[in-house]
């Protein structure tokens, strides 16, 4: 057994989270590993990483309170990193390895990140300094430069991720340790998640479905952790599923439309839990895998701003999203779902006041989701304001989407009310499809409308596109979307034009 010394921390530095993934790990060093698909290290082996990565970190000038951005795709070295971060006292602010130099030299301005730890073939930055490498992950360490005043950080704060959609810049949320495990604890206990367990997560370990219930979880419970980085193709995340033995898989629809579409079954032995989460998933790919596999895939819901709030159900007759976590409070009104847990964030770190402008006088959050419960189960129904205008109706693009994804010709759609030149609405769908010719399967999906959709919900115009712009965790870029969308109608004006002259 390797035998180590954990840092010592002044007693002013949160340590919260560190101290009870050290105590949980401990007691396990034998058992669960963390793997990528080219390392595979034992709790005892990680924890020996870590004191190593420490020691490089501090070498580069890293230690209690500096602000540290995590910039890297899953591997066992993001793993050893982070645990070497808290381990120094340091903050990890977790980022998308898609992020932009600029993008990311904005995000360093507006949170006062102090150092940059990236693959070493990562596009290079502006305004970085190189300090160091880490042996894991062919990572390196590099000190930036910040234009601006770094924002004062909460005194509890050990650990920063990031929201988008709401703010012009990504919004870095502050929590607290005591949240993340709070967060952990919860979604261990309603899993059932064990020893017994062997995790394979394609989501970015950045992100809040892998963060909430792959990472710290697995840390938490002593399940091993696969985290491959490769492009998650169906034959890969089948080959993985056997290699591992996958008890739980966790991805985006993307995956599990992946493996719908191929007429091979997965090998060995079900999940016993499959997650997805962020864009919805095709109603048909639910139907094939729970058919052809004999799997329910469950709809993760949570917030960046709260941690995880319900587990969905493994039935195949299950609805909606589940049962409320422990530690989880959900709130239906008026106006949208109210939240509050006890894994929620503290506040945003380069927005001062507008999570707590968010917060009701009892703490809840406003989440912005519309949804109800049924036989104690969340179900939702979409987003508060996100529902589309058609001639003073309230018209789901959701719903309409759900409706277009029954054709078996087509793998992903997006509904927008886009403005004419004459200021009229119109209801307009973007459709990604495969080998198909444009006017049979408008003519199709038309047909689909006007069985099953209000003459108000029928998307007026269709334009077949070769890919929706998304997030990689499958979001909808609406600004993209929308000028593709401007692009399009002018692009069929000019036709019209053509033809007319």
């Amino acid at each position: 057994m390797v035998k180590r010394k954990d840092t010592q921390l002044p007693t002013d530095i949160p340590s919260h989270l560190r101290r009870y993934l050290s105590e949980a790990m401990d007691a396990r060093l034998e058992r669960a590993t963390v793997s990528d698909g080219k390392e595979v290290l034992t709790t005892e082996q990680l924890l020996k990483a870590r004191c190593d990565a420490t020691r490089n970190l501090e070498a580069s000038g890293v230690g209690p309170r500096s602000r540290v951005g995590l910039v890297a795709p899953n591997s066992v070295g993001y793993v050893v990193v982070l645990l070497g971060l808290l381990e120094l006292g340091a903050v990890p602010f977790l980022i998308d390895p898609a992020v932009s130099s600029q993008q990311l030299n904005t995000l360093i301005d507006s949170t006062g990140i102090e150092f940059v730890i990236q693959p070493a073939d990562h596009d290079a930055l502006a305004r970085i300094e190189m300090r160091g490498a880490i042996e894991q992950g062919n990572l390196v360490v590099a000190a930036t430069s910040s234009q601006q005043a770094a924002p004062e950080m909460h005194p509890l704060t050990e650990i920063c991720r990031f929201t988008s959609g709401s703010t012009r810049t990504a919004a870095c949320i502050e929590f607290t340790g005591r949240a993340v495990v709070n967060a952990a604890r919860s979604w261990v206990m309603a899993t059932e998640m064990s020893e017994a367990d062997s995790i394979l997560c394609f989501a970015g370990a950045y992100n809040g479905l892998a963060f909430n219930t792959s990472l710290i979880p697995a840390l938490v419970s002593g399940a091993s952790l696969s985290l491959p980085a490769a492009l998650p193709s169906a034959g890969y995340v089948r080959r993985k599923l056997e290699h591992t033995r996958g008890t739980i898989l966790v991805g985006f629809p993307a995956i599990y439309d992946a493996l719908a579409r191929t007429a091979k079954n997965i090998p060995g032995e079900r999940p016993r839990l499959c997650l997805s989460s962020s864009a919805r998933l095709a109603p048909s790919t639910r139907e094939i895998l729970g058919q052809r596999e004999g799997i329910v895939i469950s709809d993760y819901y949570g917030l960046a701003e709260t941690g995880p709030l319900t587990e969905g159900e493994k039935r195949p007759d299950a609805v909606g999203q589940g049962k409320v976590l422990p530690n989880v409070s959900i709130r239906v009104e008026e106006g949208g779902l109210l939240v509050r847990s006890t894994s929620m964030g503290t506040r945003y770190l380069n927005y001062p006041g507008l999570f707590e402008s968010r917060l009701t006088t009892d703490g809840y959050y406003r989440s912005g989701d519309e949804g109800t419960f049924i036989d104690g189960r969340l179900v939702l129904s979409g987003r508060s304001g996100k529902g589309l205008n058609v001639g003073g109706k309230k018209v789901s693009p959701d719903e309409i989407r759900d409706v277009l994804l029954e054709s078996p010709n087509v793998t992903d759609a997006h509904v927008s009310l886009a403005t004419s030149s004459s200021q009229h609405g119109i209801l307009c769908a973007l459709v990604k499809t495969q080998d198909t010719v444009e006017n049979d399967l408008v003519r199709e999906l038309r047909g689909l409308a006007e069985r099953r959709l209000s003459a108000h919900e029928r998307p007026m115009k269709y334009f077949l596109v070769d890919a929706i712009p998304r997030s990689g965790p499958g979001k909808p870029r609406l600004t993209e979307i929308d000028e593709l969308i401007q692009q399009l109608l002018g692009m069929e004006l000019q036709k019209l034009k053509g033809m007319k002259s």
